[in-house]
């Protein structure tokens, strides 16, 4: 191992690649003890030190390990060794050896400006003759089946957003909120209740989507076996600690995802741990709703994923009439605009063709289509797309809504998408920058610029107006037609020919 090949395949700048990402791996065939001294220096000191990876991966070896060393005080090196997955036992000299079976399951998380590395070792063998899998705690120290998150430092935070490219003329897009806010929650096991196959997928993948189509700067995951568990005090206590960070204009979202239940007329989201017979030790929406306003945040915003499938427990079908029409007047009196996945009367369904549930799935397919922007937007989108999918899938029908209070915050923006935004700001600003030289030149163009001011905020466009942005696109064009062509074509556009008549014979 060289430092020249780290070099080769990072572009000639191995230091300056690493630093571009948050988080890297390096992966080798053999383990950093079979290299030579030379190459092992090599490794340390030009390849894996400085922070520069935060683990190295390796196989090989007949064994599972992981080490994590520092000397001197330098970044640490975490050096992780997967057994074999059912390879081949081998022969040493006619003697036979046994190899350890298994693998190991890793998490990178990363949040702000610091990662955590977590791994779940499995063990193989063969009780009775057949092949099972369970925790390896004899190479590992594991509490819940797991190692202990193991922290270090971002080679570039989270925070850290993309500047918009320099120079004349580069369009830029201003941002409804300085800053957006997200904590999500998402809990699959509960003490005396089926087990929920998605919640943490939801959590993941919306996550994903909120950071990178809506450019969310501060976004917190609560999921089991993540370093942030989603149990009731911990959520409480990041949203108490919320009031020093959120400002005024800021926009504050809460996501949960998991079982919701109604006990005594009051709402309850079950966090983990909590088990529907007891829901009073999950978190009451009222509190919920309070902790937020006590957050100085104009625009804050809560989706409920809940009430996925009937819960045994006070009376018939309890889980299933749940979270909902007390939660509806709650968030509606702290002025909180609120998301439910269904209606009281009807249950909420995950898929597991999609791998989440249709509610979730819907969130996250109009942030990545760049389908809404707007709350009211996104109320209409998700009463036509979650129906339809649960039609699609065969599941009953389940029906979203939405509490908007007061009115007037069906406008905010709480989807704004950043790139959405910049691709119309790069297709419409040249066009209308165009057709407004031609105004002041006396071109009566006043119409198309109408048009072109209503066409940039639009996501979707009829034949008919994607063939009248054509037609302005070609008369903009450095050799396009000319304005007398352009003139006439359009108003073929705005009178279309009738079709042809029968006579009558």
């Amino acid at each position: 191992m060289d430092a020249r090949q780290f070099q080769a395949v990072c572009g000639g700048n191995g230091p300056q690649w690493v630093k571009k990402h948050n988080a890297c791996l390096v992966l080798t065939h053999q383990p950093p003890d079979w290299l030579t001294p030379d190459s092992q220096q090599q490794l340390i000191a030009e390849i894996a030190g400085n922070n520069y990876f935060a683990a190295h991966l390796f196989g090989h070896m007949h064994e599972a390990r992981y080490k994590s060393s520092s000397e001197g005080g330098a970044a640490p090196l975490r050096a992780c060794q997967g057994s074999s997955l059912f390879g081949l036992e081998y022969m040493v000299q006619g003697k036979k050896m046994d190899r350890i079976h298994g693998y190991c399951a890793g998490r990178i998380e990363l949040k702000g400006e610091k990662g955590f590395f977590i791994q779940w070792p499995r063990r193989a063998e063969r009780p009775g003759g057949q092949w099972n899998f369970a925790a390896d705690t004899v190479d590992f120290k594991l509490t819940d089946e797991r190692t202990n998150a193991e922290e270090f430092v971002l080679l570039k935070p989270l925070t850290d957003q993309p500047k918009q490219p320099a120079g004349a003329g580069a369009p830029t897009v201003p941002r409804p909120f300085p800053q957006q806010w997200a904590v999500m929650v998402g809990v699959n096991n509960y003490p005396g209740a089926a087990k929920l196959l998605y919640c943490g997928q939801d959590v993941i993948d919306l996550a994903h989507a909120f950071r990178h189509s809506l450019g969310f700067q501060n976004v917190f995951e609560y999921l089991e076996g993540s370093a942030l568990e989603p149990k009731r005090d911990s959520i409480l206590l990041k949203l108490v600690e919320m009031r020093r960070q959120v400002s005024k204009k800021d926009l504050l979202v809460f996501y949960f995802s998991g079982h919701g239940i109604n006990d005594g007329g009051s709402d309850y989201l079950l966090t983990a741990g909590c088990p529907p017979t007891e829901p009073k030790l999950g978190i009451d929406v009222k509190d919920l709703a309070d902790y937020l306003a006590k957050i100085d945040c104009d625009n804050k915003a809560v989706f409920i994923d809940a009430c996925r499938d009937v819960i045994p427990g006070k009376g018939t079908g309890a889980g299933t009439v749940s979270v909902g029409e007390e939660s509806k007047g709650v968030l509606s009196d702290k002025g909180i605009i609120g998301f439910f996945s269904c209606v009281a009367k009807d249950r909420s369904f995950e898929i597991p063709d999609l791998e989440h549930g249709s509610f979730t799935y819907s969130l996250i397919k109009a942030i990545k289509d760049g389908a809404v922007e707007t709350v009211a937007e996104l109320d209409g989108y998700l009463r036509e797309s979650v129906p339809r999918i649960n039609t699609k899938y065969g599941k009953p029908p389940q029906q979203p809504f939405a509490v908007i209070s007061p009115p007037e915050r069906e406008r905010l923006e709480i989807f704004f998408n950043p790139n959405w935004r910049l691709q119309a700001a790069q297709r419409f600003g040249p066009l209308v920058d165009n057709m407004a030289e031609r105004f002041n030149n006396g071109d009566d163009v006043i119409e198309q610029l109408e048009f072109l001011g209503q066409a940039r905020v639009k996501k979707q466009f009829s034949d008919l107006e994607n063939r009248k942005l054509r037609l302005i696109e070609s008369l903009c064009r450095a050799e396009g037609m000319s304005l007398e062509l352009f003139f006439e074509l359009w108003k073929k556009l705005k009178s279309p020919p009738a079709p042809p008549q029968m006579k009558r014979t």
